[in-house]
């Protein structure tokens, strides 16, 4: 925006027309004093003009600043889908063309422009309507990206990347099993994904993959646990989940058998165990054969408010499809010692009796009884039940055992369609409760806009977030319209679904209702990884041209043969040291990591990406595998062409595709999802040094010595395959020597800054693998200010800063002493730019993800409340 100072009168210009920051901030100058002015604020088409007292003027004294709302609110991006021959498509053969059709919606009715960009390597996109654009694919497999950019007209725009992935055949699921209640992890289940298996390892971890589908049957089965069921429209990857422990008894299945629920839980959940009762002789196997000796029944009463249902609430009655309200769920099962499985046999019915849960007064006087299908994952009518007011409870005959649940079938079903706004990630888990209901419905949101399903119409619900661990998300706002919390993240679901028409809609899931959801501590800054500069492809091709005068590094091939990269049959080098892992802290992708150091002392090293920046533990498995990769990042610390001797750090960005030799070199990459920053730019806000070329075609040696950094390995801030947190003594031992690469051979290798040599020697202080992350910079020693520094500044400030200079006294902003910090505390910038208006800080997505959602201790509040005498009182909270 542009902002002109008139006077009173509006006759004269008095400063500006001046532009905003990026954060919306301005400051004029040179003002006559004890004055009144005019203030008048332009973004395109739309304008204020405000009267401005004179007190608003500084003489030589602070004043309160001076704020305009220009009322207009920026155009939504709702979806972008990938079509061909008007359908949704999940894949296409590399060269193809895809349609690309937009949703979007402007709240003041406002005409929108549409522009469609993409980076080099990623193919060509030729608009062909207002809202729709043809994408012409790379000739490769891989994992590509486009853009669209909508604008208002009157400065409100939004920006949307779309990733799409050639020749994909699969899909994984993939994540942790484990009891719900300990967390401990659980061993040995059998997990099927539509037909597809695996076991659990020791971990309870799996991965298993299974061709592309619309919808997908999750099943997790173990003895003495609740059958664990979803029901989705997408693999998912890097989820936690919770199976519920039964109770498990030794029956005889000659004689009746009687079983009641007596686990504790339930009167700490104040729900009241299911009562069966079997009759003599009347369990089968699968071919119809009485068991021979005794069985184990496992039982559990499940919490259906908790989503320990299976299922998504889906059912199959006469061949239809319909919706379920529940009034309570049980499940039940009978093995031998062999984990053979026996149910009723045909024409057997067993007596249930399953009591409803507390409140809910409005309980029908029937119900049917229904047991869950794992096989398509729907439920079936197995029977029926009268509800007994006296004793709270529905009483009936099932023919079949499995999940069994007291459900009222309700066509009448309306959805949502839930957009996430970062910096939420995807892969966050979705519970939709109601006063209306007892159950609770439960997604996983693993794109910007995403289903949910089988409401009840004309009902208010309630959205909840968890992160993919199960834990609270905090700090969510919920909104119908952009900027208007709805009070307690409550919306009605609104009209039912029209007849005739699905209740499991595909995208952009039309019928259903648009909410939104995004963190209050949402960033107030355009974007982040820009405090070095976003640059642009002159300015890259510059630098590229300047790193390389020969032209030897076109593509990932010719920088691998030039570093001398030698490679084994499955195409991983046999003489680099590798790595794998997902970023938690920093992109939050996955990261295969490979460094090659040579006898000179010479370095280069590269490391691809995988999977999406959402921190998705899955990544890391997507990157042991090397499955799709995305961009790969190298780095080399040598001479240049032509140049001298002198080693220099220089970065090179190649675009994803088949994990192969003819990748072509990008003169920028999208590390965040917000938009493509441009080399060497983009490098720098981690990597350190300055880039300032007089002329960006021709920059010299001088100029593309920018003093960066290869950077440390910190495995605190690593996951690993397999769903580990913990790197075993392998991945150990190469982090380490990574390390040891990075901090050099001889002391005055100009490999990386002396701040993250020293922090290198510091976490290995001799021959252990073992990096020790308890290790305090000299800068930081004492108390308070050490436990400042470990709470903070290592977690959520070292990521970035430690490359940025290494000064020592106070003036430096690699915060390697505690001076350093003390001194931006006094000039305020800590309140502004960390926690308070700008919120710039922490600059990578991820990295102020994690800082806003920390918690014991929460990183924010220990800023905030630190204190050290009359040297650095607390900050407080924000004015």
């Amino acid at each position: 925006a542009t902002v002109t100072i008139l006077n009173a009168a509006r006759t004269a210009t008095l400063a500006g027309p001046l532009h905003t920051n990026s954060e919306g901030r301005y400051a004029a100058a040179r003002l006559p004093r004890s004055q009144p002015t005019t203030i008048r604020v332009q973004s395109q088409a739309a304008i204020v003009t405000r009267a401005v007292d004179a007190t608003r003027v500084s003489v030589g004294n602070p004043v309160s600043p001076t704020d305009v709302k220009l009322t207009n609110q920026p155009p939504e991006i709702v979806s972008v889908i990938p079509q061909m021959g008007g359908a949704r498509v999940q894949t296409a053969a590399p060269g193809d063309v895809i349609a690309l059709v937009a949703g979007t919606r402007d709240i003041n009715g406002d005409p929108l422009q549409h522009e469609w960009t993409m980076l080099e390597g990623n193919g060509t996109v030729t608009p062909t309507a207002v809202d729709s654009a043809n994408w012409k694919l790379p000739n490769l497999s891989g994992r590509y990206s486009a853009y669209l950019q909508v604008s208002d007209g009157r400065g409100g725009f939004a920006r949307q990347r779309i990733d799409f992935i050639t020749a994909r055949t699969d899909t994984t699921f993939s994540g942790l099993v484990v009891e719900k209640g300990t967390g401990a992890p659980v061993k040995g289940a059998d997990v099927v994904a539509d037909g597809q298996t695996t076991t659990t390892d020791a971990n309870g971890f799996f991965s298993v993959k299974t061709p592309l589908k619309d919808r997908y049957v999750l099943n997790i089965a173990r003895a003495g646990f609740a059958l664990f069921s979803r029901v989705v429209d997408s693999g998912l990857t890097g989820q936690t989940w919770p199976m519920v422990k039964t109770q498990s008894e030794t029956v005889d299945p000659k004689g009746p058998i009687d079983l009641v629920d007596k686990r504790p839980e339930l009167e700490r959940k104040k729900l009241k165990g299911t009562r069966i009762h079997v009759p003599a002789n009347s369990l089968v196997d699968s071919n119809g054969a009485a068991p021979t000796g005794k069985l184990t029944a496992h039982l559990a009463t499940l919490n259906i408010a908790d989503g320990e249902a299976p299922g998504d609430w889906g059912a199959m009655l006469g061949g239809n499809e319909t919706n379920l309200i529940s009034y309570g769920a049980t499940f039940i099962e009978f093995r031998d010692a062999a984990g053979v499985k026996y149910n009723l046999a045909p024409g057997v019915e067993a007596r249930v009796e399953m009591f409803a849960l507390p409140g809910m007064a409005d309980a029908p006087a029937n119900a049917r009884f229904w047991s869950y299908d794992e096989a398509d994952g729907f439920w079936k009518e197995s029977g029926d039940g009268n509800f007994s007011v006296a004793s709270g409870s529905f009483e009936g005959k099932v023919k079949h055992f499995s999940t069994i649940n007291a459900d009222v079938e309700n066509d009448d079903d309306a959805c949502l369609k839930a957009m996430i706004y970062p910096p939420i990630p995807t892969g966050v888990k979705l519970r939709v409760t109601s006063a209306a209901f007892a159950q609770s419905f439960e997604f996983v949101l693993d794109a910007g806009i995403n289903g949910v399903y089988r409401l009840p119409a004309n009902t208010d619900v309630q959205l909840e977030l968890f992160k993919p661990d199960n834990s609270a998300y905090p700090g969510v706002l919920l909104e119908e319209v952009p900027g208007v919390p709805l009070t307690g993240n409550i919306v009605n679901t609104g009209l039912p679904i029209p007849a005739g028409q699905s209740s499991f809609p595909s995208e952009p899931y039309e019928p259903c209702k648009l909410v939104i959801l995004r963190e209050a501590n949402a960033p107030t800054a355009n974007a982040f990884l820009a405090f070095k500069g976003v640059g642009n492809l002159a300015q890259a091709n510059g630098y590229y041209s300047a790193v390389d005068p020969n032209n030897k590094r076109l593509t990932l091939g010719a920088w691998w043969n030039e570093n001398g990269f030698t490679f084994d049959a499955s195409g991983v080098p046999t003489n680099a040291v590798r790595t794998s892992y997902l970023n938690f802290n920093d992109l939050g992708s996955g990261r295969d990591m490979y460094f090659l150091q040579r006898g000179d002392g010479t370095v280069a090293a590269y490391v691809t990406n995988y999977g999406l920046f959402n921190q998705d533990h899955g990544n890391a498995d997507l990157a042991a595998d090397r499955d799709t990769p995305g961009a790969t990042v190298a780095m080399e610390y040598g001479p240049v062409e032509g140049q001298g001797a002198t080693r220099i750090v220089k970065f090179f960005v190649y675009a994803g595709g088949d994990f192969a030799a003819n990748a072509p070199r990008a003169p920028a990459a999208d590390l965040d999802g917000f938009e493509p920053k441009f080399v060497p730019n983009l490098c720098l806000n981690c990597h350190g040094g300055n880039y300032n070329p007089t002329n960006t075609a021709s920059p010299t040696f001088a100029e593309i010595n920018m003093g960066a950094a290869f950077r440390e390995l910190d495995i605190a801030t690593y996951k690993f395959p397999g769903g580990r947190l913990i790197a075993n003594n392998d991945e150990k031992t190469n982090f380490k020597q990574q390390n040891l690469i990075v901090k050099g051979t001889a002391a005055g290798d100009a490999i990386t800054i002396q701040p993250i040599k020293d922090l290198i020697a510091g976490w290995y202080p001799g021959a252990s693998i073992e990096q020790d992350n308890t290790f305090t910079p000299a800068g930081w020693a004492g108390a308070p200010q050490q436990d400042l520094y470990h709470d903070v500044v290592k977690q959520s400030c070292r990521t970035c800063h430690i490359a940025l200079d290494a000064e020592e006294s106070a003036l430096g902003i690699g915060w390697i002493t505690y001076e350093q910090l003390r001194l931006r505390r006094e000039f305020g910038l800590l309140r502004n730019f960390t926690l308070c208006e700008g919120r710039q800080m922490p600059h990578a997505v991820i990295t102020y993800r994690n800082f806003w959602l920390s918690a014991s201790p929460h990183r924010p509040a220990m800023l905030r409340n630190f204190t050290n005498g009359t040297g650095w009182p607390a900050l407080g909270s924000c004015p």
